[in-house]
């Protein structure tokens, strides 16, 4: 439809050839403009799969938001099957559930993102000064599986996709928090070593 062009560049291709999927469609987008229309857009329908390549190339931090937020929705709310092929391994491990590595066009190796976890032993890292009483703190939040590696650092094992949560439940109650970030270091070295 002509008002769909307006606001979006998206290539619908039918692959008729494929009998597999009942409704198996392809969509091809400009970098932040699909994601702001797609919940509300009756033309998309419900299909049961939805490829994503590189989905937040390109995109602003509040895009990179946005885009997370409506795959979970879709995802949620419509029942929808998404799959991302992504590089960036710290968004992919904020909204997949189950994480297929693949090198050389076979897949090596599939896993839940709990035994990607285990393996991978990702943890939030807070630096601060006083990280005696943000201990207390985290544990009132009920927050048990953390270590204090450091003076000034905190690593915290569980509930790694709340760290924006988290941080704002520690401003709150006046903690200073130099930096809070999803630590994936291993997760990248994981991968390098599967694919070596």
């Amino acid at each position: 439809r002509e008002s769909d062009t307006e606001f979006l560049d998206v290539a619908v291709i039918r692959l008729p050839h494929i009998s597999n999927f009942t409704d198996f469609t392809i969509w091809e987008r400009k970098p932040g403009v699909f994601f702001r229309y797609v919940e509300r857009a009756e033309w998309l329908g419900e299909p049961d799969l939805l490829i994503l390549d590189e989905p937040i190339n390109g995109l602003d931090p509040q895009g990179i938001v946005e885009v997370r937020e409506t795959l979970k929705n879709l995802n949620q709310k419509k029942g929808m099957t998404i799959m991302i092929s992504s590089h960036i391994l710290e968004e992919l491990h904020k909204v997949a559930d189950t994480f297929g590595i693949i090198h050389n066009g076979e897949l090596i190796q599939e896993l839940s993102k709990e035994e990607l976890e285990e393996k991978c032993n990702n943890y939030i890292e807070i630096t601060a000064e006083h990280t005696e009483y943000i201990c207390t703190v985290l544990e009132s939040m009920g927050i048990k599986n953390y270590k204090v590696v450091s003076p000034n650092v905190i690593q915290i094992y569980e509930r790694l996709e709340e760290s924006g949560q988290i941080n704002v439940e520690l401003t709150k109650k006046d903690c200073v928090i130099d930096t809070i970030r999803v630590a994936h270091e291993k997760l990248e070295n994981y991968f390098l070593e599967l694919t070596k």
